[in-house]
């Protein structure tokens, strides 16, 4: 586990790292936000709490080796991460019961910087739409804090998102 751990925490700090490190050049004022409002979006609910994509990075998903990988971040620098392992279009992906081979939902705080996963919890994709420009979906989890003995779980619930393959 302290592999997951590991693991889950790099790649969610890489996330953020490439989301902060950006540059704006501050003589132009003309740039305009390229995702967020637009075609792509991921939202849900944290807790109750609202999260949407940031209005400045549109969410993306790759697809390697058959492995889904969606990615978005928030304006603050909090993100949610989702991985498909064996994907194989339209259908339902389920998470958890600490198998890192069933995939994941990853949620990151960057203040307190905090990840949780449904790896230690649960977790379900539902993926209804998949094109050669997007795939689209539903999502929701339970994820506990990841960590060998977590003291906190977040409840992601009314997920959904189109993202630009």
């Amino acid at each position: 586990m302290k592999t997951l751990k590991t693991l889950s925490r790099m790649i969610m700090v890489a996330a953020v790292l490439a989301f902060v490190s950006c540059n704006k050049d501050d003589d132009n004022n003309t740039w305009v936000p390229a995702g967020g409002s637009g075609e792509y979006y991921m939202k849900s609910k944290v807790d109750g709490n609202d999260y949407n994509n940031s209005a400045f990075f549109a969410p993306s998903a790759t697809l390697n080796s058959g492995v889904l990988m969606i990615q978005s971040s928030t304006d603050v620098g909090n993100s949610i991460q989702i991985q498909i392992p064996n994907f194989d279009g339209v259908g339902t992906y389920n998470s958890g019961s600490n198998n890192l081979a069933n995939g994941y939902i990853n949620y990151l705080t960057l203040s307190p910087l905090r990840t949780y996963t449904s790896v230690r919890g649960s977790g379900t994709v539902e993926v209804t739409e998949v094109t050669e420009t997007y795939i689209a979906g539903t999502f929701s989890a339970v994820a506990p804090e990841n960590d060998e003995t977590p003291s906190a779980t977040v409840t992601i619930t009314e997920g959904e998102f189109k993202v630009k393959r």
